[in-house]
């Protein structure tokens, strides 16, 4: 298991809305480690970015991830931060 999954289980964000994340960072189970993060974090996120080599297709994380409104696949996407 990658050391950034085994981090992001240790992570319980319950208002994360936008989340940008390299692919290379979620390894083999990145669907799984995905779901699960989500998950108990219990969050509603809004845009999900994940950028570089993914691992699976586009379509596997579009699958799986259908709640999340936002779902990017490039580098080309910046995830802005919002302030209130």
């Amino acid at each position: 298991m990658c050391l950034v999954i085994k981090y992001l289980e240790t992570l319980i964000v319950p208002a994360l809305r936008r989340f940008q994340i390299p692919g290379e960072f979620l390894g083999n189970e990145s669907v799984d480690a995905l779901q699960s993060f989500i998950s108990k974090s219990g969050c509603k996120l809004q845009e999900l970015l994940i950028t570089d080599e993914r691992l699976l297709p586009k379509s596997e994380y579009h699958e799986a991830l259908a709640e999340i409104p936002n779902l990017y696949f490039d580098n080309n996407h910046v995830l802005l931060p919002i302030y209130s």
